[in-house]
């Protein structure tokens, strides 16, 4: 295996006779991560591991291969000679051996020191306790290998496939009682020890421009820069793929590095400052991988993986405990070093809390008021107010204090010079951990600043700060003494909390709880929190224990915006829009968008389009969020005529500034819900809203019909920031008036409640027979003859139950169509048999429980449909049972329709092949038609119907950047398309070619469709051949043509 990272950038190789070959200027070190690396020659193999990308056992079994690979010496040995000619690197790499002992130094001082601080074995605010990195293994593992799995990993759809494909991984990983170094490259989110980087996307792209020495007008830099926007080739929005599309011609083909090179370059990224260097470290790394490495370096540096595993996944996998373990710690490095004797519990208990050890806050959950209301019958709650600042935890042990953030980050060096002294005169135990809120009060307008303005007081970043100080909630305790409490239930953790503090005014506080044990008391609070313009209310079960990491349903929090009728909805209108990032649906896509107000002027005379000129519109806030995604790419193919690259001359924009803009008179209009309107340089407005989100689009409402800026000022000076107080005093009001002038008591309305849901009382049913003993229907629909409660009552006649939602236990769901949403759900689930109601019926009128078969079935389930392979022909006559007349008749009229829909077929197929051949004509010359129309006539018009798709070339479209098979995205629906079209004969592309007659693509995003056709259009002589179909359409030939799937079809 090739190191390069560990004493100078000259390769250390190991040769045929197991001698390890240094450059001359080479020092070895004996620190566990410079080490020089001592291979097995048996222990690495320098080829690509998978071959197979259409078999998914090669996709398991090729990580198992890669990780015994063999080293060629030859080649290595010219690899080293290659390396030798770069002598600039030698003195480079002391400086990172220097940089590298400096920091190790650091760590080991640090240590020291927080050893010197100890005073007894509680002492924990020594977080170097756990075991240091060592890459020894880690240097015989090439990194390819991990991006390989990546890759795969992104590549499958199912939960199983990634669990597979890692288990093979670890399965092969020998260094079970070291996970840390590579586990910290799967979840480089969670690695507390590497917080910051100070390398974002747009730093990197510059680095990259730079190191390529490519002009900043290029396409492969324009690319880099602006990641985010797409192009008529490429989806954006993943700066991890750009670097790899930029890089991919300009790369080795075989990556050089480790693991270990990999750790060792990240350790390095964070311990210097210096750009200058930080760009030096990331040259001498692209020298020496491939792009698919490149790619994958950028997003641990990022943070952003894009596997589509989960954190919980991956540490579950683990160890069923290990993330609770982490909830307990946020320490990726101690869960790593406790999973060690995998099969053991782990302890997450109360023991695993420590002071200086972050704890993952537990979280609220967000519910239903009504939900509530009628929980508070059941159990006792207390209400406490939500807070609008910054969750803090605090951890002290005798004067040395840690604060940190709801992420785990240490925000001690933010808020300690301001904070700490107040924390030592109002805590009064030695050692505790107290969970609360940060904010900051104005002592001269007497209440709490609105979130935002922490980190400007605490930081000093303005003079406006006379009469402002922190001040901090406490609302819970988590450790006191010598031991944890979070196991104790919240009424003994709150009383524990406040023998703990001595309460300052607006300094340092404990939040006050009411208790309450009526509907009345907590609707009474929460209009009392929207009327005092505070964020809400916090509903807690006093039996509740803290619950690190997890949302729970027994804190609930009510904020106004969750609440329908509460809050002003604001009309504004669309003035920019900005590009999606990742590699989801919504990525390189404008997704998000920035939306103003008009500056009205005074109305002059003249035309419309006059009066449009004279208006200026001015940037108001960003919304991203409450639209679904087909709402979103209707609303994004009615906006895409409009978008503009340059600004325009009538929108004015504060700092933040849109990737596109569209004249707002030609625009759309958004119904708009937020939490509050904050002040704010960003936006021209010099105001915003906090937590906006789309309620509704108004294809009724013009620009002109929208919130002005003298109604946002006016919002804001009136109800000063939180604007839903003024809705519910205009209903108080109403409700009030109505009472006075009422005589008489109106009737309670009854709530409706939608036919397929309705129950009918069958209490006074009685038993005729137990024909359908032990199955449980859910009846969704009826018709006019059969309603939905005359068969529930033929139902429980029978013997059988009725119930109004389906769960495992339900055997049946019955309708009489498909075509109702309740039952399209339940397709979708592909959980449920969905039977006709005329089986209940011949049942009974049979007086036997039918066997099931294609005629009754509405939807199939998989399972139901193996059975029906095993026992019924393709045209429902059963292999087992007797037939009938009725029998007979019934597969008679299959085979007549299923013959019918061949014929239509056929018919399809030869009016197709006849264009075909009348395009042909055109531009063959007369001596090759005869000769192509026979090789036609026998590969394409005579077919059976297992040959389909024989001879004919598809290309989903299932790829960022076509015909780069490295870029494909994540598709259920694709994977079972392209299996239906190689089973029935077809060919798959990843490229769209001469030779491609259907580009297929998904029905419910069309947003690539211009993209498609334009690249169709420049095929050469052949883009009148190549139709732009839908997986519909790919399903509806199936369904025409296949026996096999006849009788998944309502007969």
């Amino acid at each position: 295996m090739l190191s390069l990272y560990y004493d100078d950038d000259e390769p250390v190789v190991k040769n045929s006779n197991n001698n390890v070959n240094v450059n001359k200027n080479t020092t070895t070190t004996t620190t566990s991560s410079t080490t020089a690396v001592k291979t097995n020659n048996n222990n690495v193999n320098r080829q690509s591991p998978i071959k197979n990308n259409n078999n998914k056992k090669s996709i398991v079994s090729s990580v198992a291969l890669s990780l015994e690979y063999k080293d060629d010496d030859d080649e290595e040995e010219k690899e080293e000679e290659e390396e030798e000619e770069e002598e600039n690197d030698i003195n480079n790499n002391s400086r990172d051996q220097l940089l590298l002992n400096e920091y190790q130094q650091q760590q080991q001082q640090q240590q020291q020191q927080d050893n010197h601080n100890s005073n007894n074995n509680n002492n924990l605010m020594d977080e170097e306790e756990l075991i240091p990195v060592d890459y020894e293994y880690q240097k015989t593992v090439p990194f390819h290998i991990f991006c390989e799995l990546l890759d795969r990993l992104t590549q499958v759809t199912k939960h199983t496939d990634k669990k597979s494909l890692l288990t093979t991984f670890f399965n092969n990983y020998k260094d079970k009682d070291n996970l840390f170094p590579i586990i910290r490259l799967f979840l480089p989110q969670l690695d507390k020890d590497r917080q910051v980087y100070g390398l974002k996307e747009k730093t990197l792209a510059k680095f990259y421009v730079e190191m390529l020495g490519i002009a900043p007008n290029s396409i492969d830099a324009i690319r880099l820069i602006n990641w985010k926007r797409s192009t008529t080739n490429e989806i954006g929005g993943d700066f991890g793929n750009a670097v790899f599309l930029s890089l991919k011609n300009r790369c080795l083909e075989k990556g050089r590095i480790s693991i270990a090179d990999i750790n060792i370059t990240l350790d390095q990224l964070i311990v210097t400052d210096d750009k200058r260097e930080k760009q030096r470290l990331l040259k001498r790394l692209l020298r020496h991988t491939t792009a698919t490495e490149q790619k994958w370096f950028v997003r641990i540096v990022l943070k952003e993986m894009k596997t589509g595993l989960s954190e919980k996944m991956i540490l579950n996998f683990l160890h069923p405990d290990a993330m609770n373990l982490f909830n307990h710690t946020s320490s990726l490095r101690r869960v790593c070093q406790d999973i060690k004797g995998s099969g053991r519990p782990l302890d997450y208990d109360g023991k695993t809390i420590l002071i200086g050890q972050p704890i993952k806050p537990m979280l609220a959950d967000r519910k239903p008021l009504e939900t509530v209301l009628n929980a508070i019958e059941e159990e006792s709650f207390i209400v406490e107010t939500k807070y609008d600042g910054e969750r803090i935890q605090i951890h002290k042990q005798n004067d040395k204090i840690k604060l940190y953030s709801r992420n785990s980050n240490d925000c001690t060096h933010i808020y300690s010079k301001l904070l700490n002294p107040i924390i030592k005169e109002c805590v009064t135990v030695e050692n505790c951990i107290i969970d609360g809120e940060l904010l900051v009060w104005d002592t001269i307008v007497q209440r709490y600043e609105e979130f935002g303005k922490l980190k400007t007081l605490a930081l000093n970043q303005t003079v406006d700060n006379v009469g402002k100080q922190l001040c901090f909630i406490a609302f819970d305790v988590l450790y006191v003494g010598d031991k944890s409490v979070v196991e104790l239930p919240l009424s003994q953790r709150y009383a524990i909390l406040k023998r703990c503090i001595s309460a300052k005014s607006h300094q340092f506080e404990v939040s006050e709880h009411r208790v309450c044990s009526s509907k009345q008391e907590i609707v009474q609070l929460l209009d009392a929190a929207i009327l005092a313009r505070e964020e809400g209310i916090m509903v807690k079960r006093l039996d509740s224990v803290y619950t690190p990491g997890e949302r729970r349903d027994k804190w609930i929090k009510l904020k106004p915006e969750y609440l329908d009728g509460v809050g002003d909805d604001l009309d504004l209108v669309i003035v920019g829009g900005y590009y999606g990032s990742g590699v989801g649906r919504r990525g390189g896509t404008i997704s998000h968008f920035i939306l103003g107000v008009p500056e009205l002027l005074e109305q002059q005379e003249g035309e419309e389009q006059q009066q449009k000129q004279l208006v200026t519109f001015k940037s108001f806030c960003k919304v991203g969020s409450g639209y679904t995604d087909s709402e979103l790419r209707t609303l994004q193919e009615r906006l895409t005529p409009h978008w503009q690259k340059r600004p325009l001359g009538n929108v004015q924009f504060g700092t933040e500034r849109p990737d596109v803009y569209i004249d707002p008179t030609a625009s759309f209009v958004l119904q708009i819900k937020a939490a509050q309107i904050v002040i704010t340089e960003k936006y021209k407005v010099g105001f915003t809203l906090r937590f906006p989100r789309v309620v509704k689009i108004r294809d009724d409402k013009q620009w002109s019909e929208c919130l002005d800026e003298a109604g946002v000022i006016s919002l804001a000076n009136e109800y000063e920031g939180r604007y839903a107080k003024r809705k519910i005093e205009i209903q108080d009001g109403k409700s009030t008036k109505k009472r006075r002038t009422s005589t008489t008591k109106k009737p309670k309305k009854k709530i409706g409640v939608l036919q397929c849901f309705e129950d009918t009382d069958t209490t006074g049913v009685v038993k005729q027979s137990g024909l359908f003993e032990g199955l449980e229907f859910c009846v969704v629909k009826g018709d006019r003859q059969h309603s939905k409660a005359m068969l529930e009552i033929v139902i429980v006649e029978n013997g059988g139950t009725k119930v109004q939602y389906p769960s495992k236990k339900t055997n049946y769901v019955v309708s009489s169509m498909k075509e109702v949403l309740k039952i399209q759900n339940l397709i979708s689930s592909g959980s449920f048999d969905i039977v006709h109601f005329q089986w209940l019926l011949d049942c009974i009128e049979g007086k036997r429980r039918i066997p099931l078969g294609p005629k009754y079935m509405i939807f199939t389930t998989e399972a139901t449909r193996d059975i029906f392979s095993k026992e019924i022909d393709p045209y429902g006559d059963s292999f087992t049972e007797d037939t009938d007349v009725q029998t007979l008749k019934d597969a008679f009229k299959q085979i007549e329709r299923q013959s019918q829909q061949q014929n239509k077929q056929l018919n399809n197929n030869m009016i197709y092949q006849a264009k075909q051949q009348q395009q042909l004509q055109l531009t063959l010359p007369t001596d090759k038609k005869n000769e192509l129309f026979e090789y036609i006539e026998s590969n394409y018009l005579i077919k059976e119907w297992w040959s389909l798709f024989r001879g004919l070339r598809f290309y989903l479209d299932r790829y960022q950047v076509v015909g780069e098979k490295s870029t494909i995205m994540e598709s259920n629906t694709f994977e079972l398309v392209k299996n239906q079209i190689i089973f029935y004969g077809g060919i798959i592309t990843s490229d769209i070619d001469d030779n491609v007659q259907y580009v297929v693509i998904d029905p419910n995003n069309n947003s690539r469709l211009p993209f498609l056709k334009n690249r169709i259009h420049r095929l050469d002589n052949n883009s009148t051949t190549t139709e732009i179909v839908t997986v519909d359409w790919v399903d509806e030939q199936l369904r025409l043509n296949s026996p096999l799937l006849h009788k998944n079809t309502t007969q």
